[in-house]
């Protein structure tokens, strides 16, 4: 699972599934580790995540009037719960789609291929199509197994978010679009016998 990295309880904001960081919570060190500890690589899949937070994730910003939407902004309490996921702290894209076009402030993080918003002073991480679409070309350039989402109905399945030329869901459609076409390399022998002998060491 690639995705819950930050929880509100931490009392700051962190992203919900960076790509890359200063620690190694994020999804890079999260799969090099199991690559390490002689996981093929095919046989690992990356979780890509249709919300933002979920389970209390959302964070209200300590300063309700900060326009802070970096990363490690001081944090209270878990965001509100949304019209539609009805969960503190949790939403779907499509939910952030309308805080957008409502005004909320986004951000988007290129280290961490992470972005963020604002909104009424809250502070969400979530991901849309251009965080997938360089999460899943680092994805193919590891020679990954494949890739997940949680949660289906978490996506666009209306197609209504604003300038959405990807059409109903946006989201799962792009790791259809971007993975379809890709080949996944077979597990060689030496693959094989080079992880069993560092299972056994």
């Amino acid at each position: 699972m690639t995705y819950d990295y930050h929880v509100s309880s931490e009392n700051k904001t962190g992203y919900n599934s960076p790509l890359i960081t200063n620690d190694t919570l994020n999804i890079v060190e999260s799969a090099n580790y199991w690559v390490q500890g002689g996981m093929p690589r095919c046989k690992i899949v990356i979780g890509f995540a249709t919300y933002g937070k979920t389970e209390r994730h959302g964070f209200k910003l300590a300063n309700p009037n900060s326009k802070d939407v970096s990363v490690g902004a001081p944090a209270s309490s878990p965001a509100n719960a949304t019209q539609f996921v009805q969960s503190p702290g949790d939403a779907a894209y499509f939910e952030f789609c309308e805080m957008i076009a409502k005004g909320a402030k986004d951000h988007y993080d290129p280290i961490a291929q992470a972005p963020s918003l604002i909104q009424k002073g809250e502070w969400f991480s979530y991901d849309n199509v251009k965080s997938f679409k360089k999460k899943l070309k680092w994805l193919k350039s590891q020679a990954f197994g494949g890739a997940f989402v949680w949660a289906l109905d978490y996506d666009d399945f209306n197609g209504k978010c604003t300038g959405n030329k990807d059409g109903i869901y946006p989201l799962i459609g792009t790791i259809a679009r971007l993975l379809g076409k890709f080949k996944r390399p077979l597990v060689s022998v030496a693959d094989i016998i080079k992880a069993k002998n560092l299972k056994n060491n």
